[in-house]
């Protein structure tokens, strides 16, 4: 039989519920947390309300524990939130980029009656912190941060090159920068992914957004006006497949840094893309832009499957597509669709292991530069090669051309 409550018992639970557990009481009164919390139970159950001072100390309580909630929630809507305000806060802290030196446009009087083009390139699969040794590719190719850095300096140099030479035969005002994404090398995105990794993916986001800062800001000096427009790729994914955020992208915190980075060049405007695709209209074409992950590779180029997909997305936006531009592949190609052409990208890092072993293929690191004409939209589009090809050359003593111990 349970033992009856004292008036003391009941003044002590009514002047401490809400400020003591109910364990503590228990045991300051030799009785279970059980019999407490029925006790409690009973006592607003008689009483309809909890004492005033009650209720104002648990709504106290309560809104103070809902403001931290709701700031939580704010925050973590988008992780990429925590890594940009991260990012702004030390970038604040920064030396502001330096302005690029003007330069005078060349300008030719057989211009004045034509009509003034737009330069762009295609710029995708960086792979910046990949680790490539030549001996892993047949001496085909080999990469790291390093040449990354050498290979983005003569990118451009070509690009402001092909500008000088087309300025003399036509004016060319802006720059358009095509971002089609795997600026970074993720670390987990295959089960051996440490053995090719040349900088951990901090230091390739840090380093890479000085690189390729300095890039724009230096092709930003032969240009009207440079705009980049960019789309992320897979190999910045943080974490496994779909185990987070679809912009939970080292890619998408890069273009967002670099966003930031770049701000004091005031000819230089840099967007970024939230979803998947980017839609793009330059001068009367509409332009869509996207990694190509999503399209499977099958027997090198997927030509099917890549047509399948623009044409899917063609449809999802409601949107007449002129082009559409992908990376991934690592291979360059062009090839037309009914009234639409698609343009495949070349790549930063060239030969890699998986694409000798299993693709049979060792495409040249390339780029693609290309002219955008007010009425003709894109006139031509020609690949830069980064690299010149790597003969293969025999030992003196075996014969033998290809690595071996």
């Amino acid at each position: 039989m349970s033992q009856s409550w004292t008036v003391d018992e009941v003044k002590y639970v009514n002047e401490n519920q809400g400020k003591k557990s109910c364990a503590a009481m228990g045991e300051k009164l030799g009785r279970s947390k059980d019999s407490v919390q029925k006790k409690i139970r009973a006592m607003r159950k008689k009483s309809g309300k909890m004492p005033d001072d009650t209720i104002a100390k648990v709504n106290e309580k309560l809104i103070r524990e809902n403001k931290k909630l709701a700031n939580k929630l704010s925050d973590a809507l988008d992780m990429e939130h925590v890594f940009v305000d991260s990012f702004k806060k030390a970038l604040s802290d920064a030396d502001p980029i330096p302005t690029a030196p003007t330069v005078r446009f060349y300008k030719s009087k057989t211009q004045k009656d034509k009509h003034t083009c737009n330069m762009g390139i295609e710029f995708s699969d960086l792979q910046m912190g990949m680790f490539i040794k030549p001996e892993d590719t047949i001496f085909l190719g080999g990469y790291n941060f390093e040449i990354f850095k050498e290979r983005l300096d003569k990118f451009r140099d070509v690009i402001i090159t092909i500008a000088e030479e087309n300025r003399r035969v036509r004016q060319i005002d802006d720059l358009i920068i095509f971002g089609l994404g795997d600026y970074v090398e993720g670390e987990q995105i295959f089960p051996s992914q440490g053995l090719f990794i040349d900088k951990c993916v901090a230091d390739q986001f840090v380093e890479g957004v000085n690189a390729i800062s300095t890039f724009l800001r230096d092709l930003s000096a032969h240009f009207k006006n440079v705009r980049l427009y960019g789309v992320w790729g897979n190999h910045g994914r943080l974490g496994r497949f779909a185990h987070g955020h679809q912009r939970s992208n080292m890619d998408y915190l890069l273009l967002k840094t670099l966003q930031m980075r770049c701000e004091p060049v005031k000819n230089l405007k840099i967007h970024v893309s939230t979803g998947p695709v980017m839609a793009v209209q330059i001068f009367d074409r509409i332009h869509l832009l996207r990694h190509g992950d999503d399209t499977c590779g099958w027997m090198g180029i997927p030509f099917y499957g890549m047509e399948r997909d623009t044409l899917k997305y063609a449809n999802l936006l409601r949107a007449t597509i002129s082009d559409a531009h992908v990376g991934h592949h690592h291979r360059q190609a062009s090839w037309e669709v009914s009234a639409m052409k698609i343009h495949m990208n070349g790549s930063f890092c060239g030969p890699t292991p998986f694409g000798i072993h299993k693709l049979k293929a060792a495409d040249l690191p390339s780029q693609s530069v290309f002219i955008l004409h007010p009425e003709h939209g894109m006139t031509w589009r020609a690949p830069i090669w980064l690299e010149k090809p790597m003969p293969l050359k025999m030992d003196d003593t075996n014969g033998i051309f290809t690595p071996y111990s």
